[in-house]
């Protein structure tokens, strides 16, 4: 099931994003970037959340049983 994000934390979301770019941290997800669209009220914010995620990040990917 998925759910969208409330603007106010869509807003908080991409406020902490902000704030940490350029920073080392870890962000783990189950889900793949391209599915994070839809889980934002609007476009343009995950477009820009994920850019400054995606283009400065390393990204492992692990495939297999848990």
């Amino acid at each position: 099931m998925r759910h969208q994000l409330g603007a106010s934390q869509a807003g908080d979301l991409y406020e902490l994003v902000s704030e940490r770019q350029g920073r080392s941290w870890i962000i783990t997800s189950n889900r793949a970037p391209s599915d994070w669209y839809p889980l934002f009220p609007n476009p343009v914010v995950a477009e820009s959340l994920l850019d400054r995620l995606i283009n400065t990040s390393h990204q492992v990917i692990m495939n297999g049983p848990s």
